[in-house]
């Protein structure tokens, strides 16, 4: 019977972190400006529209950052900007290692803050739309840690990942 209290009442705790909406955090600490996919970021449609990387990588970001969330305003004292610059092997048909290199800025202070970040990752055993979407969720995670403790030592020109 204790072990349900004590259960009931950790997730009590964690489910009152979560009211503080992600804009409402981003406010006291860090906007994380929606990540954008740039002109020649070369991933498919169908790979934006079905594994979603911008959206996850936004949300491992707000994740991985205390005090994050998400925000576009751009009147915040401190953003980080962050867009895909280029994708290989977001094909349905690919049967390889998948890359992503995001380059980014964090704005504080005053000053800016430059970075890139490549990760790459195997789709996955069965392949298809399934496996690739899998390799991406695994490159945002890694990613979101590089850009996080980036944004805890932020130093100009930083190259992070592989």
């Amino acid at each position: 019977m204790r072990s349900l209290v004590f259960f009931l009442v950790l997730v009590g705790l964690g489910a009152c972190d979560k009211d503080k909406g992600s804009a409402e955090r981003a406010k006291d600490g860090l906007a994380v400006v929606p990540v954008a996919y740039g002109p020649n970021s070369n991933v498919s449609t169908e790979a934006r529209e079905k594994c979603k990387f911008d959206d996850d990588l936004g949300d491992e970001l707000v994740q991985a950052i205390p005090g994050a969330g998400i925000d576009s305003s751009a009147g915040a004292d401190k953003r980080l900007i962050a867009e895909v610059t280029r994708i290989q092997g977001a094909e349905a048909t690919w049967e390889g290692r998948i890359s992503v290199i995001v380059e980014g800025k964090l704005e504080q202070g005053g000053e800016t803050y430059s970075f890139r970040v490549k990760r790459s990752s195997l789709g996955g055993v069965s392949g298809g739309m399934g496996a690739i979407c899998r390799g991406l969720d695994n490159i945002a995670q890694e990613m979101a840690l590089d850009i996080a403790d980036f944004v805890e030592r932020p130093s100009k020109g930083a190259e992070l990942g592989e």
